[in-house]
């Protein structure tokens, strides 16, 4: 792009003035001939005419982009002349001249006939070429904003999700082929009607919570709901929605982009069917191992103690295996398998125990192994620690370090038990220790440590977890225990 200067001082730039063709008609040759010149000069075409024949022979030719037609021509008037050339040519620019009509009533007469300009002579011809850049750069602009539109409307039309727009009444102004398939309404039929036809009764507040917020000059983004088709079926979708603003920045209605979900919503409903299915029969299945465990040892192969703790156990699995399934076995958030193992055992004392970690998703092994490591400590503690005296309590806190920012992060779990009589070192290994300190610690791939300090029981426990796990949870290693965290009781959900 590079500048051009004309003698008349205005600067212009070359994509401007290349290949532009002008059209100046007057009767007055000298007229004619400074205002050609002052065109040429400025690096326009320009051809000329002395009639109103002239005018109309040319200027409706489609030939010019622009037409200086002096309004008082000897065969006739000049706002006749751009009438006609209007009427043919409707993107031909037309700058009306006159030394006769000056006054408003003139320029008004003169821009009613279809005129883009209205210059009063005698005109510097500084002014003369200033105006005809500016309707020329006017014309442009229009131009690409057209294109632009035009291109819009393309992608709107060729989209494959419905695309509405609404004004901030909530009447729908259009309505592309994606949506006359998606509800069945045909642009013709719904555009002026108001959004609420497509919203179930039970949803009607979602419309002013939307306009609330687009007013606001927000955004929403997949917001997922249900809406009516025209048959009065829902249909599951997706919601995104942006304010409209107009050229002053005024937001003047939304534009809604709809994501049909129902295939998708029918999916998981099919998979939450099948979850449950599962976890039903899983149910039965340790139903069932319970039973064949009851008549095998009911000559009193085994005390009456052994198999309250053999049912117990097969509770903490089920537990495990509820979360699982509620989370179609994609893992589960340690919060809720730590109240879930809690609440099996002091249901009733909730206040007994204090929580306090963050937002943690293991992976189901992982989740199986932790929550049958929880019920043996639960069980311990009932029996000979914390919990088997009325002021004992127990804290578990748990975070994810990751030493000095590098390397796998881990996560670090602490039980400690106090209020509860003197701990002593047991005689012997029971199964229950073995599995906290060899199941758990091998599956985890975690170094466990079970200190029976005289206060309390703790246990401790450093585990890898995979990738991305919990990344928003990272705390920098340190050496202390869970002190200058908040807590939670077990009822209390994460600290």
């Amino acid at each position: 792009m590079t500048e051009h200067r004309s003698p008349y001082g205005v600067t212009g730039m070359s994509d401007v003035t290349a290949e532009i063709r002008l059209l100046v008609v007057d009767d007055d040759e000298h007229s004619r001939y400074a205002k050609a010149r002052a065109l040429r000069a400025a690096g326009w075409t320009v051809s000329e005419g002395a009639s109103v024949s002239d005018a109309i022979a040319q200027g409706a030719s489609g030939g010019f982009d622009l037409v200086v037609l002096d309004v008082r021509l000897p065969d006739g008037s000049g706002t006749e002349a751009c009438e006609r050339i209007k009427a043919q040519c409707p993107d031909t620019l037309v700058l009306l001249t006159s030394a006769f009509f000056t006054d408003a009533a003139g320029r008004v007469r003169g821009l009613d006939s279809g005129a883009d300009g209205y210059l009063v002579e005698p005109a510097d011809p500084r002014v003369l070429v200033a105006t005809v850049r500016s309707l020329l750069r006017i014309r442009d602009a229009e131009g690409r904003s057209r294109e632009a539109d035009a291109r819009l409307a393309a992608i709107v039309g060729s989209s494959h999700d419905p695309i509405v727009s609404k004004d901030l009444d909530g009447v729908i102004r259009t309505w592309n082929a994606a949506a006359e398939r998606v509800f069945g309404y045909e642009a013709a039929e719904i555009v002026g009607r108001p959004v609420s036809v497509l919203i179930p009764p039970d949803r009607r507040s979602e419309a002013a919570w939307i306009m609330e917020r687009i007013a606001a000059g927000e955004r929403i983004d997949q917001h997922e709901t249900v809406r009516l088709k025209k048959s009065g079926e829902p249909v599951h979708v997706a919601l995104s929605i942006s304010p409209i603003r107009d050229a002053s920045g005024t937001i003047v209605g939304a534009a809604k982009t709809v994501r049909d979900i129902t295939e998708r919503r029918q999916a998981q409903d099919r998979q939450h069917i099948l979850n449950r299915e599962l976890s039903h029969r899983i149910k039965n299945l340790l139903a069932t191992v319970q039973a064949i465990a009851h008549q095998t040892f009911r000559d009193g192969q085994l005390s009456a103690e052994a198999i309250r703790t053999f049912n117990a156990r097969l509770a903490a699995l089920s537990s495990a295996n509820d979360i699982l399934t509620g989370e179609n076995w994609g893992g589960a958030d340690l919060q809720d398998i730590v109240s879930g193992i809690v609440a099996l055992h002091v249901g009733a004392e909730p206040e007994r125990f204090r929580l306090d970690g963050p937002g943690v998703r293991l992976p189901p092994d992982a989740s199986v192994l932790v929550s049958m490591g929880l019920h043996e400590l639960c069980t311990n503690a009932l029996k000979y620690g914390a919990l088997s005296a009325t002021a004992g309590r127990v804290r578990i806190g748990w975070t994810v370090r990751q030493a000095d920012g590098q390397g796998t992060p881990r996560l670090w779990l602490r039980w400690e038990e106090e209020g509860g009589p003197p701990v002593e070192r047991p005689a012997r290994r029971g199964f229950g220790t073995r599995l906290v300190t060899q199941v758990l610690a091998e599956g985890l791939n975690a170094a466990v440590d079970l200190d029976y300090a005289p206060r309390g029981v703790v246990c401790t426990i450093d585990a890898p977890l995979p990738a991305g796990v919990a990344s928003h949870a990272i705390a920098p290693a340190v050496d202390d225990d869970t002190s200058g965290r908040s807590h939670a009781s077990v009822g209390g959900g994460h600290a």
